[in-house]
């Protein structure tokens, strides 16, 4: 972890960065990850991009199970740079 905390740590999302809004390889500030998911998500629903009040469409799926595995992978790492 960095000196500004785990917020301003640098993570690579690898082949994940469509669900970020960032291009795949790209090294992303978490909280810059976290600010992503946030501003894609309606009414507490992750991946919701329409708006339609369901998250089954096969886009919003494929986009939080992208965010699900680079979360993941950071909480597993622990000690990300």
């Amino acid at each position: 972890m960095n000196a500004v905390g785990v917020g301003g740590a640098l993570f690579n999302v690898g082949a994940n960065g469509a669900a970020f809004g960032v291009a795949n390889g790209s090294d992303v500030r978490v909280m810059d990850l976290l600010l992503a998911v946030n501003a894609r998500s309606r009414r507490g629903r992750l991946f919701d991009m329409n708006g339609d009040g369901d998250t089954i469409d096969p886009k919003e799926t494929e986009y939080r199970v992208m965010a699900n595995v680079v979360f993941s992978a950071i909480n597993e790492e622990g000690d990300i740079r």
